[in-house]
């Protein structure tokens, strides 16, 4: 077991690593036996923001995370990538697709379910268009040019996480960084496809294979997901004025766009 830090909690968390074939849902398995659930990406990302040192463990290794990426076919007919930051598989899942047949790595998806997380657009789920991604860069890439990458933000759950995390990368690797995605459009099934994601040493990675190696860190179900995307409104404690009438105001040079565009509800 390790203890982790995190915005003033102590919390006792457990790596869970097998390093063979079919390691993902090994060590999932092992998670889920521990009574312990997967971190999501923007767990891991706020452990690494909060430690930006090539010494903290967490810039050390890699991990695969329970956030997936599904690429599939909308209720309209338009082709789209969900990052989805809510709980999406578990190692039976991925033991069964892995049975079945993957999709150069992948499971499957029947598109039904796939609306279905659709629908949670904003809550935990991300969503951008499929050719946006397919376009766009895969590999290594400046820390400008990430920032405005289509994939950076959804994976990382947020404008504002994204942000901080190449702050935090910076400081522990340096200019550049790796952005890794696959083309996994499925035209002939009719199904969504999704695998897992992984947060590498350097890098983030959005073609991850179920049948790979797996290392999860498992956090307590009260500790996990620590920020499912709202966290950016918490950032606002402390910075208000109480000027009566039940009023609180809050100046926006003194918070980030996001949350500034979160609060006038603008997309």
């Amino acid at each position: 077991m390790v203890k982790v830090m995190y915005k003033g909690q102590e919390v006792e968390a457990q790596i869970f690593e097998k390093l063979v074939p079919n390691g993902v849902e090994l060590a999932l398995k092992e998670c889920e036996d521990a009574k312990l659930v997967p971190a999501f990406v923007q767990d891991i990302a706020e452990l690494r923001i909060a430690n930006p040192s090539k010494e903290n463990e967490f810039w050390q290794k890699w991990y695969l995370t329970a956030s997936a990426r599904i690429t599939g076919t909308s209720k309209g007919g338009n082709k789209v990538v969900a990052f989805t930051h809510i709980p999406t598989f578990d190692s039976a899942l991925v033991k069964s697709e892995r049975e079945k047949g993957l999709r150069n790595g992948a499971g499957r998806m029947p598109l039904r379910s796939f609306h279905n997380i659709l629908a949670e657009e904003g809550n935990g789920v991300q969503i951008i268009g499929y050719d946006d991604l397919r376009k766009s860069i895969s590999g290594e890439m400046s820390l400008s040019k990430a920032l405005k990458h289509p994939m950076l933000a959804p994976f990382l759950n947020g404008q504002d996480r994204a942000e901080r995390y190449l702050e935090a990368h910076k400081k522990v690797y340096g200019d550049n960084i790796y952005l890794f995605h696959s083309d996994d459009f499925d035209f002939e099934e009719g199904n969504a496809v999704w695998r897992g994601l992984f947060v590498g040493i350097d890098l983030l990675v959005g073609y991850g294979d179920l049948f790979s190696y797996g290392r999860v860190l498992g956090l307590p179900a009260r500790a996990q997901n620590f920020s499912t995307g709202n966290e950016g409104l918490e950032q606002l404690a402390g910075i208000g004025t109480d000027v009566g009438n039940g009023l609180v105001v809050v100046r926006k040079d003194q918070i980030s766009e996001q949350i500034y565009n979160t609060l006038i509800r603008r997309e």
